[in-house]
C-alpha cells in the first residue's frame, strides 16, 4: 500500500482501530466484519478484482448488509482505490479496511481526519493516531550483520524468522535510503503525551510495534518532560523480534533508544519508572534478570498476571488494566 501509493501505512492503524473497537455496543457489526476481512492469500488476482468489483458495487454481502448510509460511503472509497490501484496491484491478503482507509487519505489528505471518522464509525473506546505522517519503512540490523528490510520479515514466525539478534532499527524514507534526521513527531501525539496520566510501553512485537514509534524525532524529548508513571509491559510467549533478548536487555534497549533523542545525562525514571512482571518466569521465553532490572533503576512490579494455562501465556487484559488505572492514579 505504501509503495503502491505514497502514503502512511495503514495496516498497523487499521489494527488498532480493530482492537480498540467495541464489537458489542456497535449497532451495526458488519461494520465491523467488513473492516477486518482480508481476501484469501490463495485466490488469483483476476479473481480477487471481480470481488472488489462486487464490493465497489455493493453487491458483496459483507456490504449489501451494511446500513444505507454507510454503503454508500463505503462504495465510493472502494470505486476510489479501484480508480487509483496499480494495473500490477497485487490484492492476495490485502485487508477490505486497509482498502478503504488508503481510499480515504488519498481522498482527504488529512490522516487524522480520517482515523477520527472510521473510529466513530466503528465505536473505537480510545484514540489512534500515527506517531509520524510519512511514507517510511522499517530497516533492522542484526548483529551477524545482515539487513532486514520491510515490517513483515522482520517479525515473521516460523521458516524466515529472526536467527540472529536484532540489534538496531531505522526508518526509510521513500527513496530508500536511512533518514538521518528521522521525522518529527506529529503535533496530536505530541500533546496526548504531554498530558497523559500513564504512559505504557505495551505488548507487541517489541521492535516493530513498540520500538518503532520511539524512532521519530521529539518522542523520546515528550516522553522525558511529562512527569507520570511510565511503564513497560513485557511480551509473555516467544516474540521472534527478542531473538536472545531477556526484559532487561528489552528495557535497555528502550531506555538506549529515548536517549538518542534527549541524551545520556537524563535520569532513568524520567524515561521509565516500572516494569510489570507476571509472577511465573515460565511465562516468558527468557527468565527475566530481576536483579539487573533493579540494577537498571526501574521498580519491577511482579503480580498474577496470566490466568489459567494458556500456551502461549496470555496477561489477562482486565487484571492489568486494574493495575495499570492504580499506577496512574
Amino acid at each position: 500500500m505504501r509503495a503502491a501509493f505514497g502514503v502512511i501505512s495503514v495496516g498497523d492503524l487499521r489494527s488498532r482501530i480493530v482492537a480498540l473497537s467495541d464489537e458489542e455496543a456497535l449497532a451495526n457489526a458488519a461494520t465491523h466484519r467488513l473492516f477486518s476481512h482480508r481476501f484469501p492469500v490463495t485466490a488469483s488476482n483476476e479473481d480477487l478484482r471481480g470481488r472488489l468489483d462486487d464490493l465497489r458495487r455493493g453487491e458483496d454481502d459483507l456490504v449489501s448488509s451494511l446500513p444505507a448510509t454507510v454503503k454508500i460511503g463505503t462504495t465510493a472509497l472502494l470505486e476510489l482505490f479501484h480508480e487509483r490501484m496499480p494495473e500490477d496491484f497485487d490484492l492476495r491478503g490485502a485487508s477490505r479496511g486497509n482498502l478503504m482507509l488508503v481510499a480515504a487519505i488519498l481522498e482527504q489528505r488529512d490522516v487524522d481526519q480520517v482515523l477520527a471518522l472510521f473510529s466513530r464509525l466503528l465505536d473505537v473506546r480510545g484514540t489512534v493516531r500515527p506517531v509520524v505522517d510519512a511514507a517510511c519503512h522499517l530497516r533492522a540490523h542484526l548483529e551477524d550483520g545482515r539487513v532486514v528490510d520491510r515490517q513483515h520479515l522482520i517479525t515473521r514466525r516460523g521458516e524466515g524468522a529472526l536467527d540472529a539478534r536484532l540489534v538496531d532499527l531505522e526508518l526509510v524514507c521513500a527513496d530508500d535510503r536511512v533518514s538521518t534526521v528521522p521525522p518529527a513527531i506529529e503535533l496530536s501525539p505530541a500533546e496526548r503525551i504531554a498530558a497523559a496520566d500513564l504512559i505504557c510501553f505495551p505488548m507487541g512485537s517489541f521492535y516493530t510495534s513498540v520500538i518503532a514509534n520511539l524512532l521519530p524525532r521529539g518522542v523520546g524529548a515528550a516522553i522525558a518532560r511529562r512527569r507520570v508513571p511510565k511503564v513497560f509491559v513485557p511480551n509473555t510467549g516467544n516474540d521472534p523480534e527478542m531473538f536472545g533478548m531477556n526484559v532487561a536487555d528489552a528495557v535497555e534497549v528502550i531506555l538506549q533508544r529515548l536517549r538518542r533523542d534527549v541524551g545520556d545525562a537524563i535520569a532513568v525514571d524520567d524515561l521509565l519508572t516500572h516494569v510489570v512482571l507476571d509472577v511465573q518466569d515460565a511465562a516468558y521465553a527468557e527468565a527475566p534478570d530481576l536483579a539487573r532490572l533493579r540494577r537498571l533503576g526501574v521498580e519491577v512490579l511482579r503480580l498474577p498476571l496470566v490466568k489459567g494455562r494458556q500456551d502461549p501465556p496470555r496477561i489477562d487484559a482486565a487484571t492489568l488494566a486494574e493495575l495499570l488505572v492504580c499506577i496512574g492514579g
